[in-house]
């Protein structure tokens, strides 16, 4: 069964749910599957969607064309039984389900690679889970499994894709919900290029045929199977696992998340209130608290870069202060507290986490093409915030981590950054942080803008872009710069101060 993609997101989730009625004395069980609106997580504006299949069944037996068993998409209410098998002694397979088939499918009917062998138990039921790159740049892609399995003896059994094409990790037994799962991770080894298809990461799943009344009763009412696949560009990455790894990190995917849908408020509020991780599955989402505490978990933002821009707002009421803290965001988007056109109060922005984000809103300022992560309206005062690994999505715009816009004003305590953009009319003071660059467009000296380094502040290079008047640039003691840029000359610290007093 195809699922839907979810175009909004730089890193992709899929969380497909096969649910049973399991009685094993004689009754018969139903495999049912059921959609899941966010199926697949990227990184690096790449696109991906994940795809299930089973074999076509005609007249009670598998469909075979030119020596391979035709594939469809995967349907539901399928019947499920242990898949029991017996041997050339009349007695059962140890794992139960029967010997490898003589007949393989060709993965090249739904575009991958390789021949893939089947179960010759027909209760061993289909559930061929690939992954297509639907962008236009290479990707590294990986795809998480996890069955349920309350069992304290094995009673799952599965059949994975081909270890020539994925390096598999070892089933591993974790908790998701209150639910005992084994969880594996499947890496594609190569990168896979546009319109290319992975092959299975897996491929049957079935009961072994010793599970009896008593272990079903441990499953209750319905049997789960949870299948997330992630992809990341190749671009700056030596292979799959380092690029996947650094992306995304070395956790299973469902480990203390949640999914927030629909533009929803209540639902980010209270997930974040009770310490989950939360991946949105919507393009904005505003937040009029003003005071939201993130209480240390993250949210993944899931713009596209096109009409959605994955965007996460803190919005107080027009003229109201608000105190924003404890948070990191991650995914493709942009962060805003305070809205434009709203008016802007004093704001408190405390321990705000924005890491490798890719930037989705592109901005013209004069000549200068800005794509920001983050910025804010009114007045700010930010503490121990870090704000580094911006990239962006918009052909021709600059990405920064944070930008500063017209008329507001912002004291920064602490934290790190990587790429700051001012705008001409705004006033920033930096005290004990660390800064790569500041891109600054014509600070004047009418009292328009000003840029201040602060006593302990480090920044490795500041540009200023050539404007009408001289740049109000301040340096205070103890304050360090490396270079300085402007009309084309790059001065140290000591030579700017000299040559501007």
């Amino acid at each position: 069964m195809k699922k839907t993609l979810l175009k909004n997101i730089a890193l992709v989730l899929i969380s497909s749910m096969l649910t049973a009625t399991l009685v094993v004395g004689g009754t018969v069980a139903y495999l049912q599957d059921t959609d899941s609106d966010v199926n697949v997580m990227t990184v690096g504006n790449v696109y991906i969607e994940q795809n299930e299949y089973e074999r076509v069944v005609e007249n009670g037996a598998y469909k075979v064309e030119n020596g391979s068993y035709v594939l469809k998409e995967f349907s539901q209410a399928k019947p499920l039984y242990p898949a029991t098998e017996l041997d050339a002694n009349g007695n059962p397979y140890n794992h139960g389900a029967g010997n490898w088939d003589t007949t393989t499918v060709d993965m090249s009917q739904v575009g991958s690679q390789g021949l893939q062998k089947v179960f010759t138990s027909k209760n061993a039921q289909d559930k061929i889970v690939t992954v297509k790159n639907t962008g236009k740049s290479d990707a590294y892609v990986r795809t998480w499994i996890a069955l349920e399995d309350p069992f304290t003896e094995g009673r799952i059994g599965v059949n994975v894709g081909n270890k020539d094409y994925y390096t598999q990790t070892s089933w591993t037994t974790v908790e998701i919900d209150g639910v005992q799962y084994s969880v594996s991770c499947f890496t594609y080894k190569e990168a896979l290029k546009p319109g290319e298809v992975s092959t299975p990461s897996l491929f049957q799943v079935y009961l072994n045929y010793k599970a009896t009344n008593e272990d079903m009763e441990l499953l209750g009412n319905s049997y789960e199977i949870l299948a997330f696949s992630q992809a990341v560009q190749t671009a700056g990455f030596a292979d799959a696992a380092t690029a996947l790894t650094t992306a995304f990190g070395s956790d299973h995917p469902w480990k203390n998340t949640v999914i927030v849908a629909a533009d929803n408020e209540a639902e980010l509020l209270n997930a974040l209130a009770s310490g989950k991780d939360v991946i949105l599955n919507t393009d904005i989402v505003e937040i009029n608290e003003t005071e939201f505490n993130g209480n240390e978990a993250s949210v993944t933002l899931a713009g596209t870069g096109d009409d959605n821009y994955g965007y996460l707002a803190f919005v107080p009421e027009k003229g109201e202060d608000a105190k924003v803290e404890n948070l990191t965001v991650t995914g493709t988007g942009f962060v805003e507290v305070g809205h434009y056109g709203v008016g802007g109060g004093d704001y408190e922005i405390n321990n705000l986490v924005l890491k490798n984000m890719s930037a989705t809103l592109g901005v013209r300022d004069g000549a200068n093409y800005v794509a920001p992560v983050f910025c804010h309206y009114g007045n700010a005062v930010m503490k121990d915030c870090v704000m580094t690994g911006a990239t962006g999505t918009k052909a021709g715009y600059t990405a920064y981590d944070a930008g500063f816009v017209n008329g507001t004003h912002t004291t920064i305590n602490g934290g790190e950054y990587g790429k700051i953009y001012l705008w001409s009319q705004a006033h920033v003071t930096i005290y004990d942080a660390e800064i790569d660059t500041i891109d600054s467009a014509a600070i004047t000296t009418k009292n328009l803008g000003k840029l201040t380094i602060g006593a302990g502040t480090h920044v490795g290079t500041i540009n200023l872009v050539p404007g009408t008047y001289t740049p109000a640039l301040v340096i205070e003691d103890d304050a360090t710069v490396d270079a300085i840029v402007y009309k084309g000359v790059t001065y140290t610290q000591a030579q700017w101060l000299s040559a501007n007093p």
